[in-house]
């Protein structure tokens, strides 16, 4: 089995989201930056991953497989993380009533690395303490992670997603609030915070943010309440760790039987390529991209130009 349209979305939006990544890389905002970086590195695994195990189920590729097996547990922390990062700064800004501090930005910039880093790296680590094996193969999917599903799963691996998605909601609804009421002076606002947004950024931030959280959050409550269900007992570390070595195989026939592996299987498979998509239409349309888009058709013409008297000299 194999999902020829979903290789090539997959595909396409790891070149979607480039110039996205390129236009907040030269404005340094670091909470943007962790969002694309993580939607561009969810895409890439799974897009490798369908290439991979196009029409197999062989057990090979150990470590990509580890790997994998990581980025596609922590990835609904990851978008929410970075969501939070966002509707943070967003609300910072908005409820400021002076021009932040060179401190104060060098603080939240930290705080933006613990949260859009820090926490979805510390998800991989507490993911192992209840991971019963390296990961699963299914046909035409590739890597999937396996959690041995008991009460310690439920907060070392499913809440976070949840609750991060929660705080990211309340100031997402504190970014808003201030914009309404505050919306004559925002202007002002955003320039004198040295964040390089302007009203237009600004919106389509609160935009990208919410579109994760639409997304992911539903998902994330969905995961959350299916892996509550029919508990496993914790018996002891070595217990679940016994065969850890080992790496289960599943056709498309037997994955796709039931229901609920149909919806793991198939949710995260879908979600990066989407947001690969909504990031570029935030981001992409903008009139910062429609300058780059005239810088780079200069070079190119310069370039055509400058080579085109010396191919006809030869």
């Amino acid at each position: 089995m194999h999902d020829t349209a979903y290789t090539f979305f997959s595909g396409l939006g790891i070149v979607l989201v480039i110039l996205p990544i390129t236009l907040q890389w030269r404005a340094r905002n670091t909470s943007t930056i962790f969002n694309l970086l993580w939607i561009f590195v969810i895409d890439v695994v799974v897009f490798v991953n369908s290439i991979m195990w196009w029409d197999s189920y062989r057990v090979y590729g150990l470590v990509w497989g580890d790997i994998s097996a990581k980025v596609i547990t922590v990835s609904p922390v990851c978008l929410s993380a970075s969501s939070l990062c966002i509707n943070r700064r967003l609300a910072t800004i908005a409820s400021s009533r002076s021009v932040m501090r060179h401190e104060n930005m060098r603080l939240s910039k930290l705080l933006d690395i613990f949260i859009g880093i820090g926490i979805p790296l510390l998800v991989m680590g507490l993911s192992y303490i209840v991971q019963p094996h390296r990961f699963d193969i299914l046909e035409g999917f590739g890597v999937q992670p396996v959690i041995y599903r008991c009460l310690p799963a439920i907060f070392l691996v499913y809440i976070w997603p949840v609750v991060l998605s929660l705080i990211s909601a309340g100031y997402g609804c504190v970014a808003i609030r201030f914009f309404v009421s505050r919306r004559r002076e925002l202007r002002s606002l955003l320039l004198s915070s040295h964040s390089g947004l302007d009203i237009g950024q600004y919106l389509r931030l609160v935009g990208l943010a919410s579109a994760d959280l639409l997304c992911g959050f539903p998902v994330s409550v969905y995961y959350l309440y299916v892996s509550s269900q029919n508990l496993r007992p914790w018996v002891s570390w070595n217990n679940v760790h016994m065969y850890w070595s080992r790496v289960d195989t599943y056709s498309a026939e037997n994955a796709l039987a039931s229901n609920s592996l149909s919806v793991f299987a198939f949710l995260p498979r879908w979600g990066a390529p989407f947001m690969c998509t909504v990031s570029f239409l935030f981001f992409a349309v903008g009139d910062d991209a429609t300058k780059k888009y005239h810088q780079w058709a200069r070079t190119a013409s310069r370039l055509v130009t400058k080579q085109g008297p010396e191919t006809a000299d030869r």
